[in-house]
C-alpha cells in the first residue's frame, strides 16, 4: 500500500526537478534496442521535462499505436474521451473505481486510452460548482491563475471507465488480468494527489506544469486512501478467520444442545473460594489413608483375638510368636509409639471391647484393668484393637504426629496381607488342636472313675513339636514360609 500513496502523491517526498542527461540517454538507449535503424522509435519525455529539451510529443489520437486492447466497437459509445497517460513509471489499471480494489495491470507513459467518466454518485450533479485547484510547476511553484482554466474545468470525476487502450512503445501495456467478479470492468484513476494521471487529448496540456484535482475531488482522493489504508488493516489471516468459524459453529451446536433454557438467568451470589494450604490438604488426605490401614490392621487382629478368647487362653501368652523377625519388630514398635501417643491425650470415646471380642475370662480382666502386659499379649492386642478403632473412626488425634500416620501407613500397605495370612493359619490350627493347646490324650473321652480310664491317663503323655507352641499355653501351626528370598528382607 506504500507504493500506491507514492503514486497518489501522498507522501512528503520532493518532485523531481531535473534530469540528469545520463539518464536521458539510457532511456533513448533501451528503448532502441531489438529496433533497425529504418524503424521509427517513438520515445516520450519524462512528465517533468518540457518540451524545450525534448521534442513534442503529439496529442492525436489519429497516431498510429503499436498494441491496442479493448473493444474495437468503443468509438460508437456516447460520451467517451480520448485520454493520453501522463506519469513517471507505470500506471495502474484497477477492477473497479477504488483504491482498495484489485490491480490488473499497467499502462506506460503516453499511453492512448478511450474512456468515459464515472461519478461514483451513478450521474454528474448539474449544479456541481467545481474550484479550480493551483496549477504546479516541476520547480515547485504556482502558477498565474489565467493558466489553462479550461483544462482545470476538464476534470469532472475522480475515475475513468477505460474503453480501449493503445500503447506507443513495446510492452506499453502489461498483462491485463480482468476480474470476472466484479464484472471484468477496467477503471483508471484520473489525477492522484501530485498531477500524474490522465490527460484529455486537445483539452489539457501534455507539457509544463502538472495540472492538480479540483478541490473536491482531492478530498474524495483522500477518503478513498483511507478506507483502503482501513481495509488492509482489518484484514485478518486465514488462521484466526478459521478459529472464529470454529468458535461460532461450537457455540451455535452448544446453543442447541441446551434445550429449552431460561435467557433471563439466574441470580446467585458468588461464594468466594476458600484456598487452602498445601500441608491442610496433604494432612486431609492422609487421614483418609489412616482410617483405611487403621481398618486394614484391625480385621485380622480381631479374628486372633476372638479364637485365643474362645479357647481361654492365657492373657500373658504371645499371639504374635509366629510372624517373621522383622515384621514383629517394625509390628511391636508401631504398636509402643501409637500406645504413648494416646497416653498423653485423652480418650474422649471409648468402645465397649465387648463389641469388638467375646467376653474375656476374670484373669484377662485384671491384667487389662492393672495396664499394658507383655509384648504380643491378649491384652495388649485389646488395647490396640480400641486405638485402631478410634483411628479408623476420627482420623487420628492431635497428639498423632504426621511421622506416625505415615509409618501406620505404610505397615498396613506393606504387611497387612501377612497378618491377615497369619490369623487365618493360627485360627485354623487352633481348631484342629484341643483347648490346652494339644491333642487331647486319649483316655479323655473315657469317665475318670474307670478301669480303662485310669490306664489311658496312665499312659505316657504325647510330645507337641516345639514349632506347634505358637500361642505359649496351646500349640499352633508355624506361619508359612515366605514366596521369596526377597520378601524376608522387607
Amino acid at each position: 500500500m506504500s507504493g500506491s500513496f507514492d503514486l497518489l502523491g501522498l507522501s512528503a517526498e520532493p518532485v523531481p526537478r531535473e534530469a540528469p542527461k545520463e539518464q536521458a540517454q539510457a532511456v533513448q538507449a533501451a528503448i532502441s534496442v531489438g529496433f533497425s535503424e529504418d524503424e521509427p522509435v517513438i520515445a516520450y519525455p519524462p512528465a517533468w521535462q518540457s518540451s524545450e529539451n525534448v521534442g513534442t510529443v503529439s496529442s492525436t489520437w489519429n497516431d498510429p499505436g503499436l498494441t491496442a486492447y479493448g473493444s474495437t466497437g468503443a468509438d460508437s459509445e456516447p460520451g467517451q474521451k480520448h485520454f493520453i497517460v501522463r506519469c513517471e513509471g507505470r500506471w495502474r489499471v484497477r477492477s473497479a473505481p477504488s483504491l482498495s480494489s484489485k490491480v490488473i495491470g499497467t499502462i506506460a507513459h503516453g499511453t492512448k486510452v478511450l474512456g468515459q467518466d464515472h461519478y461514483l454518485s451513478g450521474e454528474r450533479p448539474a449544479d456541481a460548482v467545481y474550484k479550480p485547484a493551483a496549477i504546479r510547476m516541476p520547480d515547485g511553484s504556482a502558477a498565474s491563475p489565467e493558466m489553462s482554466r479550461e483544462a482545470v474545468h476538464s476534470i469532472s470525476s475522480l475515475w475513468v471507465r477505460v474503453l480501449r487502450l493503445e500503447a506507443q512503445e513495446p510492452l506499453g501495456i502489461s498483462e491485463i488480468k480482468r476480474d470476472h467478479a466484479t464484472g471484468g470492468e477496467l477503471y483508471c484513476l484520473r489525477r492522484n494527489a501530485m498531477g500524474y494521471g490522465l490527460y484529455e487529448a486537445d483539452i489539457e496540456p501534455l507539457e509544463g506544469p502538472l495540472i492538480t484535482l479540483p478541490e473536491n475531488l482531492a478530498v474524495e482522493l483522500r477518503l478513498d486512501a483511507q478506507r483502503a489504508a482501513s481495509d488492509k488493516s482489518e484484514d485478518v489471516s486465514l488462521t484466526w478467520k478459521l478459529l472464529g468459524a470454529a468458535e461460532s459453529v461450537g457455540r451455535f451446536f452448544s446453543s442447541m444442545a441446551g434445550g429449552d433454557e431460561d435467557e433471563g438467568g439466574i441470580n446467585e451470589d458468588m461464594k468466594p473460594q476458600a484456598r487452602r494450604r498445601p500441608e491442610d490438604v496433604f494432612e486431609v488426605k492422609q487421614r483418609e489413608q489412616l482410617k483405611k490401614a487403621a481398618a486394614g490392621l484391625r480385621t485380622p487382629l480381631l479374628k486372633l483375638i476372638h479364637k485365643a478368647s474362645s479357647e481361654n487362653v492365657a492373657a500373658s501368652g504371645d499371639l504374635l510368636v509366629g510372624l517373621p523377625k522383622e515384621v514383629g519388630r517394625r509390628f511391636a514398635r508401631l504398636r509402643v509409639n501409637l500406645v504413648a501417643s494416646s497416653c498423653s491425650s485423652s480418650m474422649l470415646v471409648v468402645s465397649d471391647i465387648s463389641q469388638a471380642s467375646p467376653a474375656v475370662s476374670s484373669d484377662q480382666k485384671a491384667a487389662l484393668s492393672s495396664g499394658p502386659g507383655a509384648e504380643g499379649c491378649l491384652v495388649e492386642l485389646q488395647q490396640f484393637v480400641q486405638l485402631l478403632e478410634r483411628a479408623e473412626r476420627t482420623g487420628g488425634w492431635a497428639d498423632v504426629s504426621s511421622e506416625l500416620r505415615q509409618e501406620v501407613i505404610n505397615f498396613s500397605t506393606k504387611y497387612a496381607r501377612d497378618l491377615e495370612d497369619y490369623a487365618r493359619i493360627q485360627c485354623k490350627a487352633v481348631q484342629a488342636l484341643g483347648p490346652g493347646g494339644v491333642g487331647s490324650p486319649p483316655g479323655e473321652d473315657f469317665a475318670p472313675d474307670s478301669l480303662l480310664g485310669d490306664l489311658m491317663a496312665a499312659g505316657p503323655a504325647p510330645v507337641s513339636s516345639p514349632k506347634l507352641l505358637s500361642f505359649g499355653s496351646f500349640g499352633l501351626a508355624p506361619p508359612p514360609p515366605p514366596s521369596s528370598s526377597v520378601g524376608s528382607l522387607i
